[in-house]
């Protein structure tokens, strides 16, 4: 029968091993899911997904954040409360746009799309701190919403106001980047064209931060295994 430090040390392998598994499962589903499964513009049918550059249609979009010239944007505000933050406003706008690749151009249409792209955040303390072009904003959002006029109750008025610390998440498409786009696609005749509906809307990770995800999980996930082996065979601590 194995001894009491024996058994110990099999279940701090165990332990660690769990530990390591949990560790890896994360960036290796992020990968998997980061992938690229797309099709071509051109072979596109069903519901699929695409990648290449996005491109204006018409007219962009002005960020009412930064000012840039974008194809959709979105962001929310939250003010740090009580160790937690506390949503209190957010806009969100995008123009139908093309996604192009080397088989073909895609007409994107924004209709309720979901914008999923990837984040920016920014930290200010208070709202004292913020950007000109920021305080305007959500002074006018303020404005709007009576339930976001006086974010700190101590401060009357519609103005975006407050002494506690602000997270401002960003998210903006801007032309020439690289997107991916999943949609319904709809053809209205022979070509390589299409129109995707119902879609969304993110960016394409580069394949190198693909791969260090895939090698961190898989590298993570297989230590986490060895080391519960090595604890059953070496230590036994199963019977």
């Amino acid at each position: 029968m194995a001894s009491l430090v024996t058994l110990a040390a099999g279940w701090l392998f165990v332990g660690l091993g769990l530990l390591a598994l949990a560790k890896g499962v994360g960036p290796l589903r992020t990968g998997l899911r980061l992938r690229s499964g797309a099709t071509t513009v051109a072979e596109a049918a069903g519901r699929a997904t695409v990648e290449g550059v996005a491109r204006v249609r018409d007219e962009p979009l002005t960020s009412p954040l930064s000012g840039d010239d974008v194809l959709a944007y979105e962001y929310g505000v939250s003010l740090g409360r009580d160790g937690d933050w506390e949503w209190v406003m957010g806009e969100r706008d995008a123009v139908p746009f093309v996604v192009e690749d080397e088989s073909g151009r895609a007409l994107v249409s924004v209709a309720d799309a979901t914008i999923d792209l990837t984040p920016e955040s920014e930290f200010f303390e208070g709202s004292d701190e913020l950007p000109a072009s920021y305080r305007e904003r959500f002074d006018a959002n303020a404005a709007a919403d009576d339930s976001a006029a006086a974010v700190d109750p101590s401060v009357a008025g519609e103005h975006f106001a407050t002494a506690a610390w602000i997270r401002v998440n960003r998210q903006d498409l801007r032309p020439g980047d690289d997107v991916v786009v999943t949609g319904e696609v709809e053809r209205t005749g022979e070509g390589p064209g299409c129109r995707l509906t119902d879609t969304r809307l993110a960016h394409r990770a580069p394949p190198s931060a693909v791969r260090r995800l895939l090698r961190t999980g898989v590298v993570r996930s297989v230590a986490g295994l060895a080391l519960v082996a090595v604890a059953v065979t070496a230590f036994g601590v199963l019977p």
